[in-house]
C-alpha cells in the first residue's frame, strides 16, 4: 500500500510504495497542505489499482526517475516474481467470481469454493437459492 510522506527538511510530500518486491519513494514539488495531499491522494490510488491489474508502467508514471534503472536491470527477484504473479492470479479470480454472481451463477461459485461435492452447507446456503435451486 502507497502512503504519502512528508519530507522534514523540504515541507514537501512524497510517495512512499513497493513495486515487484522493491521498495521505492519518488518526490514531489508539492507541498504539504490538505489540497495537495488531496491531488496526490488519487495519484496514488491509480498507481495501486495498476499495480494490482498488473499493467503498472513505472516510466509511465515517474518520467526520468532515476528508480527506472533499477527496474529495467532485471533486479527482480523469484520471491518477487512469484508474489506478483499470485497477486495477479488473485485478482483475476475475484474478478471471474464477482463476475459469475453478478449474473446469478451463485450455485457454480459455491460448488467450486465448497467441499461439499456441489451442496452448499445450510450455513454456506444464500437466502434466495433454495436446496432444489442448487441440485439442478
Amino acid at each position: 500500500m502507497a502512503k504519502i510522506r512528508v519530507r522534514k527538511e523540504t515541507n514537501k510530500l512524497f510517495v512512499d510504495f513497493r513495486f515487484q518486491g522493491q521498495r521505492f519513494r519518488e518526490q514531489t514539488m508539492l507541498d504539504d497542505n490538505a489540497k495537495n495531499r488531496k491531488q496526490l491522494e488519487a495519484f496514488v490510488q491509480k498507481i495501486e489499482a495498476t499495480i494490482l491489474l498488473g499493467q503498472f508502467d513505472y516510466e509511465a508514471f515517474f518520467p526520468g526517475s532515476n528508480n527506472i534503472k533499477k527496474l529495467k536491470g532485471g533486479s527482480m527477484n523469484f520471491f518477487a516474481a512469484v508474489v506478483s504473479l499470485i497477486n495477479n492470479t488473485l485478482v483475476k479470480f475475484i474478478i471471474i467470481l464477482l463476475s459469475l454472481a453478478h449474473q446469478g451463477i451463485h450455485r457454480h461459485c459455491y460448488a467450486v469454493l465448497l467441499p461439499h461435492n456441489g451442496n452448499i452447507s445450510p450455513v454456506h446456503q444464500p437466502k434466495h437459492c433454495s436446496s432444489e435451486q442448487q441440485l439442478q
